[in-house]
């Protein structure tokens, strides 16, 4: 529905020179088949599974390549509940959380607004580094204000990277090596 919305949104001219890539969390897949020949959007899914169990997903190198290049590269991102929202604070990508059920209203325990209640998303929404859209047209206008000015909330998304990573050096792999080897030796 959210595709839906967009959809509207550029056909009526609402938002402008937009190409939008979508991927679903490789945990909760959707048809979004119906979007695969509008030249408005490009459908890509992340994610291999390895098991029977659809939370046993991995990105692939490549995939992880491509991931960081998106999100590098993307005037903004869109998301409902991720901690790609983090990932993109690194690269000084304007967000925007996406906090209503498309064209409908479901329960709370239905609702994805139930996402930004839990306690991490609480403390990454507080940075200001997030813009919450709570209905159709609150996404529309913060995506066209993003558009307009990047430079919107760069204070929070600064936050956000101060605030929730504690090594952003790209040194992660040699970490994780030497404590490997380290306690190898211990052996």
């Amino acid at each position: 529905q959210t595709c839906e919305i967009l959809d509207e949104a550029i056909t009526k001219g609402a938002l402008r020179n937009v190409q939008i890539l979508v991927s679903n969390h490789p945990n909760h897949p959707a048809d979004l088949s119906r979007f695969a020949a509008n030249p408005h959007f490009t459908i890509i899914g992340l994610g291999t599974h390895f098991g029977e169990n659809p939370k046993e997903t991995e990105l692939t190198n490549n995939q992880h390549a491509f991931l960081a290049d998106m999100l590098a590269n993307a005037d903004l991102l869109l998301w409902v509940a991720t901690t790609l929202g983090i990932d993109a604070a690194v690269f000084d990508t304007p967000e925007i959380a996406v906090n209503f059920d498309g064209k409908e209203t479901l329960p709370y325990n239905k609702s994805v607004k139930k996402y930004l209640d839990e306690d991490h998303m609480k403390h990454l929404i507080a940075t200001g580094g997030v813009h919450v859209a709570r209905n159709p047209r609150a996404l529309i206008d913060a995506m066209n204000r993003y558009l307009e000015n990047p430079a919107l909330d760069r204070e929070g998304r600064a936050n956000i990277v101060a605030e929730q990573i504690v090594w952003n050096d790209g040194k992660a792999g040699e970490r994780l090596l030497a404590a490997v080897r380290g306690a190898l030796q211990d052996l």
